[in-house]
């Protein structure tokens, strides 16, 4: 969101960067016509935040991660670095073992 002339003379005085404005409208929450994020959701979120960072490292040790969805849930899950999978043909037809052509 841009900034008025107003309140980017205030967040320049105050010392507030436009990155947190940034945040507290992602997560704030609505009081009013305001958006406030206070001490006890901002300390919710740093937890949350640590844990998704753990699962990120995992990832990361992982050299990445493939997930194949389906319409009913996930089909499989692989790990970049350590499978490659077999590629489909174009038409994507696949050829039957001992079928003649």
């Amino acid at each position: 969101m841009e900034l008025t002339k107003h309140a980017s003379q205030r967040i320049q005085q105050r010392g507030i960067p436009k990155a947190l404005l940034d945040l507290v409208m992602e997560y704030g929450e609505i009081s009013g016509d305001k958006f406030k994020l206070n001490k006890k959701k901002t300390n919710i979120l740093i937890e949350e935040l640590k844990k998704k960072q753990k699962l990120l490292e995992r990832i990361n040790k992982k050299g990445g991660l493939t997930v194949i969805p389906g319409p009913s849930g996930y089909i499989t899950a692989y790990q970049i670095t350590k499978f490659k999978p077999r590629k489909i043909p174009k038409n994507n037809q696949h050829s039957s073992f001992g079928a003649k052509k």
